[in-house]
């Protein structure tokens, strides 16, 4: 499949109290560049993803039904934008950037994200 293809199948949307445990995993996959401490992985921290989706602060990105991308958003600040690995480098952090940008102007990212660092730096954070 092409990458144009996999763009066009793909949906932006609002999470649902439904999604927050797929999205609490998919936070948790991108533990080692967030940085995560273990402690992260507990029902308090899950019930807590859980709960920012009830209340419509994290958007998502599905691909064929499975989410594959997440930014949460608390006031004007954005933090965990995760995108799934098999899925990296394909714009999807991008789109959700430009979702969050509307609220979000200030973001929480570690200093060896350089990833995440470069990406907002390309769209207009310092």
């Amino acid at each position: 499949m092409s990458l144009w293809s996999d763009l066009v199948s793909l949906v932006l949307r609002k999470a649902l109290q439904t999604d927050g445990p797929e999205v609490f995993e998919l936070i948790w996959s991108a533990r080692n560049e967030i940085p995560l401490k273990d402690k992260f992985y507990s029902n308090d921290n899950k019930a807590w993803i859980t709960q920012e989706c009830k209340r419509k602060r994290v958007w998502i990105a599905e691909a064929q039904g499975a989410i594959c991308g997440a930014l949460c958003i608390q006031h004007d600040q954005l933090f965990y934008l995760v995108v799934a690995e098999e899925k990296r480098r394909q714009g999807i952090a991008r789109l959700l950037l430009s979702k969050g940008k509307k609220k979000g102007r200030y973001c929480r990212v570690s200093p060896s994200n350089r990833a995440v660092i470069s990406l907002l730096e390309s769209e207009g954070f310092v």
